[in-house]
């Protein structure tokens, strides 16, 4: 139901990388990678010192065995994240997320 409410949105205001984002992360995690990457690069390539989008786009990178570019957007995100996302971001760099998804393209 909230993919369907965020495609609503994207549709209305398709440029936006927060809505992208959103739904992206929706799909991703309906288990949906093949719908969620392209649109986590299209996020971040439109609002690059997102945090959020960023950190997103490393998560998915990681659960289909893109490492380099996870740690790659994780590195990104750790420019503008909060100091409370710091150490989860360091967790991240360091051994990947606390409970790896490895992922297959569908």
């Amino acid at each position: 139901e909230a993919a369907k409410l965020l495609e609503q949105a994207n549709r209305l205001k398709p440029d936006t990388p927060s809505i992208i984002d959103s739904l992206a992360w929706a799909y991703f995690r309906g288990g949906d990678v093949a719908k969620a990457l392209p649109l986590l690069e299209k996020a971040a390539a439109g609002e690059p010192d997102n945090a959020t989008i960023n950190e997103h786009l490393g998560d998915v990178y990681w659960s289909v065995g893109r490492f380099y570019e996870a740690r790659y957007a994780w590195r990104a995100a750790t420019v503008t994240a909060p100091t409370e996302d710091q150490a989860r971001l360091a967790a991240k760099l360091d051994a990947g997320p606390a409970a790896p998804q490895r992922t297959a393209l569908r």
